[in-house]
């Protein structure tokens, strides 16, 4: 009847590309795990090597796993750390560890099929930053950068916090078409990332973000985090909501407005322009202060501005 307004699933082909990327992150995060369940997860990231290796606890053990959670994924310097002590021979155990390496080339086949919204034979623009993850060469992120600029039709890694991992995360689980979307403020909504308010008699009794699983709102999360240290006009508005709100609410807040920030860019098919932060900035400093001032005059009190104020007698 039209009652009901129709909830957000992903296309086919991004609900397959999806799946193998959860599979992969769970092959990384399931690796950290306490040794008592490591052959589980080792068994869930599909690796063999407790197969080959009789002590996934021991020296060689130890040392591949710690390689695999740093972002190693070169299967011949893994086998080399094995121990002389270890019957497996390195071809072994090259083989038991090359299943990481084949999802992130199924993830890349996929991708690549993926319809894209840059327009036809038009490059990236020059990078905006250096784009650094542990394990992986600038060139292979260089590359990720354009295949991610075709298929959002802008590039949002110039966004400050925003790297290859969010933008994987954001195109395996929602796609490139976000404009499916009524608003920025749907989008963080179907993220989670939208307080929650309950209302009774007209009052509001409580307002809070409800707790998710969401993955686009950790990947948004783990970028918010990320401006802690930035110099940039983000940066410093996160650090302004964290002295205010708290750390955790100050994350969520900003989580929020990259994904406002990366919907506005992507439905409106514009670059990111970081001179226009520190102007809408002003300008909210500008409606903050005529508020103050409007206030002020409806009370029957006339602000002066520090600096005009006359000097005490005795200054």
């Amino acid at each position: 009847m039209g009652l009901l307004r129709t909830s957000f699933r992903p296309p086919r082909e991004i609900c397959a590309v999806r799946a193998i990327v959860r599979h992969r992150q769970s092959l990384t995060q399931l690796a950290s795990q306490a040794i008592e369940h490591m052959r589980k997860s080792l068994d869930q990231m599909n690796l063999h090597l407790h197969h080959v290796i009789s002590d996934i606890a021991g020296e060689t053990g130890l040392r591949i796993l710690d390689a695999i959670v740093n972002g190693e994924r070169d299967v011949r310097k893994m086998a080399k750390l094995r121990d002389r002590r270890i019957r497996s021979s390195e071809k072994t155990l090259m083989k038991a560890l090359t299943q990481i390496a084949d999802r992130d080339q199924e993830i890349t086949r996929r991708t690549e099929a993926l319809e894209g919204h840059a327009e036809a034979g038009s490059a990236a623009p020059e990078a905006s930053k250096a784009l650094k993850a542990r394990g992986l060469s600038a060139a292979w992120l260089e590359s990720q950068r354009h295949e991610y600029y075709r298929l959002f039709g802008v590039d949002l890694t110039a966004i400050d916090g925003i790297g290859i991992g969010t933008l994987q995360t954001l195109a395996t689980e929602v796609g490139p078409n976000l404009s499916r979307f009524r608003s920025a403020a749907a989008f963080t909504s179907r993220a989670g990332l939208t307080s929650q308010q309950e209302i009774s008699g007209g009052k509001l009794l409580r307002s809070k973000t409800a707790k998710n699983k969401n993955r686009v709102a950790y990947a948004l999360r783990m970028a918010a985090s990320a401006l802690l240290r930035s110099r940039s006009a983000l940066g410093d508005e996160f650090r302004r909501l964290r002295t205010k709100l708290g750390a955790p609410k100050a994350i969520t807040a900003m989580a929020r407005r990259l994904g406002c920030l990366i919907y506005n860019l992507i439905t409106r098919r514009t670059e990111f322009d970081p001179r226009q932060l520190p102007r809408k900035q002003e300008r909210y400093q500008q409606r903050h202060h005529r508020r103050i001032v409007r206030e002020a005059a409806e009370m029957g009190y006339d602000l002066i501005p520090k600096a005009a104020q006359p000097m005490s007698a005795g200054a």
